[in-house]
């Protein structure tokens, strides 16, 4: 590993880092994942000298392999009508416009800002994970599917909070995800907020972390209620709580 004279960034395995603070970062894309890669200790005195400690990596994308070992989704009659309209043209077209969405970030990631769970971790007994990222599930009449976020239990109307600062660029109704939030926090990265029951905020709208966005409820393709929170970078999907442990490692805590 080698600084540049001028200490801005690092290159490891032909991969550049960005200077933080004191501190280095980066994501790599690859054909089956991204990557975010860490290195501690930065020291600009000593252009040549490698950090104390070794860099870390963190999967934000695993590609995995099919499985038949999926949880069938129980859905209410009512649910199961909704979406007997649902055509896979429509399906589609809907999948192409969020990923539009998710593929449009502005501005810069912020690796100092520390992230929040988007429900109250006191309650967590109450909030706890109902169903991981990656889980495989199988809608009735459809093909088995790998979860592309986190499920927390949530009853109706239970406030829903912002992971990190940023900017609400999707506030729409989608058969599937129900009312659906999707905000940008830079850098490619975004959260998303799906089934809810009310949006308390608005397209174009600049939230802090910890902002009340929204609550949760039971629309779209849904058992019961809860909360399905979602991250990715320029549109793959990764584990928000993974991604939550590797940032706390960098980020500054107040």
């Amino acid at each position: 590993m080698k600084w540049h004279d001028n200490y801005e960034s690092l290159h490891i395995a032909d991969h550049e880092f960005t200077r933080v603070g004191d501190r280095a970062m980066a994501i790599i894309e690859t054909k089956s994942s991204a990557t975010i890669v860490g290195v501690m200790n930065f020291q600009p005195h000593y252009p040549f000298h490698s950090p104390s400690e070794t860099f870390f990596t963190h999967d934000i994308h695993v590609d995995l392999e099919k499985t038949n070992e999926s949880v069938a989704l129980r859905l209410p009659s009512s649910v199961k009508e909704r979406l007997s309209s649902y055509t896979e043209e429509k399906k589609s077209a809907d999948q192409t416009a969020i990923q539009e969405v998710l593929t449009q970030s502005h501005g810069e990631f912020d690796y100092h800002q520390c992230w929040t769970l988007p429900l109250v971790e006191k309650y967590k007994e109450q909030h706890k994970v109902v169903s991981e990222f990656a889980s495989p599930r199988t809608p009735p009449n459809g093909p088995t599917y790998y979860h592309t976020g986190v499920d927390f239990r949530a009853g109706e109307k239970t406030a829903v909070h912002v992971a990190a600062n940023g900017r609400v660029v999707l506030t729409d109704m989608f058969p599937i995800s129900g009312n659906m939030m999707v905000v940008d926090h830079g850098g490619g990265i975004f959260t998303e907020y799906k089934h809810l029951s009310e949006f308390q905020a608005q397209v174009g709208d600049r939230v802090s972390r910890g902002d009340v966005i929204g609550l949760s409820g039971a629309t779209g393709r849904v058992e019961a209620p809860h909360l399905h929170w979602e991250m990715s970078w320029q549109g793959i999907p990764g584990d928000p709580n993974r991604f939550l442990r590797a940032l706390e490692r960098i980020c500054d805590r107040e």
